[in-house]
């Protein structure tokens, strides 16, 4: 009876230890189809007003030396705050197509990072426009808004001062060079709305952990001096249809203009001409490529495709009376204007040419001029079978033009003419949209927004086995993911198991609609038991996301017993019980043996 008790508490002990269930709570998550949407509304059919806000802070790389201009166009009626004074006040009206040039002598208390605030997009070039009859020391950029501002960069100007400015405290900065002679540097920057100057050559990538913007400058009195606005990494591709023309055949000056191809990875790039002659460049890794926009046979480049993404500077330059008039502007890639559809030709103090590429041909666009109260065709829609170069002067034109495109496009603008008396300042320059969503949903299907966002998302929370066991190892997978197509920096992720704090961890670069995995490592006690997991992201909100309400995740992982390890516990069980009475018996036995032989020598002796 003794026995078959112990043998029964045995096995109840054995069978408490287990349990059988496994279930995994959905996780909730987020997709998008191209660009999110844009916080607080975006506004309809391109509009650029309603409830936006663009911040366009000022990277200034000029000194006294190099008085600063500033150019602002819209294609919206606007008002604009700024933080610094012009004509002493900081509320301007910008009406539609109009270009609102600040003269140095307008501007008072500027400084590097001052404020532009406006409630739609706008085209924003600063510009020196210091040139004489001996040197050209002009040079100008147009400037980002701040949501489009990225983390990495690449350099394509020689000896050249670069500034990074930042909104965020504690930006590392690192200047990683394009030569195994030299070595990295890194650059902490702790304070906020900062900026940070180095010298840099060509080919040089500059990676931040913070969002900046990047300018690159060239002084230079006898080459011509010249700037650019380095793009963010997530502006370059693979795709250009194009190139910008500088000067026409029958200028006075010697067009030498030219592209400036860099590669960071080895890359096989067609080059496409007007004539549809094509050749095939080899680039090794880290190399540069200079090619002339213009070949004496084929004509034009019209098309410039690559295997892997490429930067592409344009340099016109022109060399007249002795002296060289140079500027600098690296291009977009077609593939990333998503929305890029309305554009405005700033109306600079010299005038200037323009080139509009579309991503497919044929096209069209209508060329429109705006006045206080409405937009009026400049002319009849032009039918494109090739990118669009235009020509607008201060004589030929009272408005802004306002290229509205049938399809997304990149654009340039450049302003110069060195057989004029005096020389004009040369100056070249990025073209941004004005929309922020697309015009031509209904026609292409796009309905998004250039102006890029990032959100961050806890895309899915699994575990591996799909069906854990108690007594066994558990790997629990977390998904982070950035549903926004503007690449984010530095962010904290925490981890908590059961409410306790497991994994604390830092991503330090999530592209656009890029993803990064976490694991955790656990072996399972026995019993059945839930395992409850909590995933915070972005904890210090030190991202500008779409959505700030999806930073946050539940998961619940229900553990179950292992039907083999039952049985086997059973078994064994049985086992240890059998062999426990086993050995009880045997012990039963001697020790009744024992008794009978003592009980035997007593009898014995009481006999004697």
């Amino acid at each position: 009876m003794k026995r078959i008790m112990l043998l029964l508490l045995l096995i109840m002990i054995l069978l408490g230890l287990f349990t059988v269930h496994f279930s995994l709570v959905a996780v909730a998550s987020e997709s998008a189809e191209g660009d999110p949407t844009p916080p607080s509304g975006g506004g309809g059919g391109g509009g650029g007003g309603g409830s936006q806000v663009y911040y366009y802070y000022l990277p200034l790389v000029f000194t006294k030396e190099y008085p600063t201009s500033i150019y602002i166009t819209s294609g919206f009626q606007t008002q604009i705050l700024t933080e610094f004074l012009v004509n002493n006040t900081s509320i301007l009206n910008l009406d539609p197509g109009k270009t609102l040039r600040i003269a140095p002598e307008q501007i008072s208390n500027i400084k590097n990072g001052s404020l532009i605030l406006s409630s739609a997009p706008l085209q924003v070039i600063v510009a020196s426009e210091n040139i004489s009859q001996t040197e050209d020391l002009s040079f100008g950029y147009s400037v980002l808004p701040a949501r489009m501002y990225g983390y990495r960069f690449v350099n394509t100007l020689p000896n050249a001062l670069i500034q990074v400015y930042s909104l965020s405290p504690n930006n590392e900065i690192s200047l990683i060079p394009s030569s195994l002679e030299r070595v990295s540097q890194i650059y902490n920057v702790q304070d906020a709305r900062s900026a940070y100057s180095f010298q840099a050559e060509i080919g040089d990538e500059i990676q931040t952990s913070r969002p900046s913007i990047v300018v690159s400058l060239t002084i230079n009195s006898t080459r011509g001096s010249v700037a650019t606005l380095l793009l963010p990494s997530f502006l370059k591709g693979k795709n250009f249809q194009g190139v910008p023309v500088a000067f026409s055949n029958n200028t006075d000056a010697e067009d030498i203009s030219s592209l400036h191809l860099w590669s960071n990875t080895t890359n096989r790039v067609l080059i496409q001409y007007e004539d549809g002659f094509t050749t095939s460049l080899a680039m090794s890794n880290k190399t540069s490529y200079y090619i002339v926009p213009r070949n004496p046979v084929h004509g034009l480049i019209t098309q410039i495709t690559s295997e892997k993404d490429l930067t592409i500077t344009w340099m016109p330059t022109a060399f007249f009376g002795g002296q060289i008039f140079g500027a600098a502007t690296q291009l977009t890639a077609l593939e990333e204007m998503n929305a890029a559809e309305f554009f405005a030709f700033p109306k600079l103090k010299f005038g200037g040419t323009f080139a509009l590429f579309a991503r497919e041909y044929p096209t069209s666009f209508l060329p429109v001029y705006a006045t206080d109260t409405s937009y009026f065709l400049y002319s009849e829609p032009l039918n494109l079978t090739t990118p669009a170069i235009v020509s607008v002067s201060d004589e030929s034109l009272n408005q802004t033009l306002i290229p509205l495109m049938r399809t997304p496009s990149s654009g340039v603008g450049y302003s110069a003419s060195p057989t004029h008396v005096p020389p004009q300042a040369s100056l070249a320059y990025s073209l941004f949209p004005l929309n922020s969503v697309s015009f031509n949903s209904s026609v292409t299907g796009f309905n998004s927004s250039w102006y890029r966002f990032a959100d961050l998302v806890v895309a899915q929370i699994t575990s591996k086995p799909a069906d854990p066991e108690e007594l066994s190892s558990l790997k629990i997978f977390v998904t982070v993911k950035n549903n926004g197509t503007l690449p984010v920096g530095s962010f904290q992720v925490q981890i908590y198991i059961d409410g306790k704090l497991k994994l604390e961890t830092r991503i330090k670069f999530l592209e656009g609609l890029g993803e990064k995995v976490l694991l955790i490592s656990r072996f399972e006690s026995y019993g059945q038991h839930n395992v409850n997991v909590r995933v915070n992201i972005d904890i210090l909100n030190e991202v500008s996301e779409s959505s700030e309400e999806n930073n946050q995740a539940f998961a619940t992982i229900r553990v179950g017993t292992n039907p083999r390890v039952r049985v086997t516990a059973i078994l064994l069980a049985v086992f240890i019980s059998w062999r426990i009475s086993k050995r009880l018996s045997k012990i039963f036995k001697l020790r009744k043996t024992r008794e009978h032989a003592e009980a035997d020598l007593v009898l014995g002796a009481s006999e004697i």
